[in-house]
């Protein structure tokens, strides 16, 4: 919760250490991430790096996992 305006968010944490690409990857993530901005997708405040962890904030979406509930449909 962000404690000045009192808004829930998301936190997608990521060990980096277990791989050498892992990095590359979250940086790609938040360069891919940082410009969107559309009603329909998820809103990216920030990232944060801790070694071995790295830290994306995004805005929270209540529901659950996406994947738990794309596993339980088959579109395929």
């Amino acid at each position: 919760m962000n404690d000045q305006t009192r808004d829930v968010v998301a936190v997608k944490m990521l060990n980096t250490s277990g791989n050498p690409e892992a990095k590359l990857s979250v940086r790609k993530e938040i360069a891919i991430h940082r410009p969107l901005n559309h009603e329909h997708i998820i809103r990216y405040f920030g990232h944060r790096s801790e070694p071995p962890m790295d830290f994306i904030f995004l805005e929270y979406a209540e529901g659950g996992e996406l994947f738990d509930r794309i596993g339980k449909n088959k579109f395929y």
